[in-house]
């Protein structure tokens, strides 16, 4: 990820944090579309918890939103990423130890329903959103449908 990248409309000279979520195959922002889930009691669904991300899950689900000092490490600002930064590498690469640890048919059987499930999240934060505000530009919930049909493609190819 290359931060330099995802600039924020807001503030165009510094990356705003944003919460990598494992199920979702994507990050949510986290100053509006997070604590729109915890208001669709939806949270627990989403939530990636690593040890940089707790205190912001913890702090969602309390009601707080990460502005004005309510929760520090991930103050929503231009520049506060080192938490998410954090978070994002360490769940990475605790997915990527657990697929090391598989055989090939069974990593391919996990990637199957990762992407499935990430289609699934995808469809329910969108309806979540439908008749309120769109998502924010950062809440990406486009790509997962393409990834499962491009990895479904690779399967039927590689069976043939």
């Amino acid at each position: 990820m290359n931060l330099l990248d995802l600039p924020d409309p807001e503030n165009e000279l510094l990356a705003f944090p944003a919460y990598y979520c494992h199920q979702l195959a994507s990050e949510i922002n986290i100053d509006r579309d997070l604590p729109r889930l915890k208001s669709a009691g939806l949270l627990k669904e989403y939530s990636d918890r690593t040890e940089y991300s707790a205190g912001l899950l913890d702090g969602i689900a309390s009601g707080k939103v990460p502005k004005d000092g309510a929760i520090p490490p991930w103050e929503y600002q231009g520049g506060t990423t080192p938490s998410a930064i954090a978070h994002y590498a360490t769940s990475v690469s605790k997915e990527a130890a657990y697929l090391t640890s598989l055989d090939l048919r069974r990593r391919l059987i996990y990637a199957k329903k990762w992407l499935n499930d990430a289609v699934a999240h995808a469809d329910k934060l969108k309806a979540v959103a439908k008749d309120q505000q769109p998502l924010h530009h950062r809440t990406e919930v486009t790509h997962q449908r393409t990834w499962l049909s491009v990895f479904d493609d690779f399967l039927r190819r590689r069976s043939s």
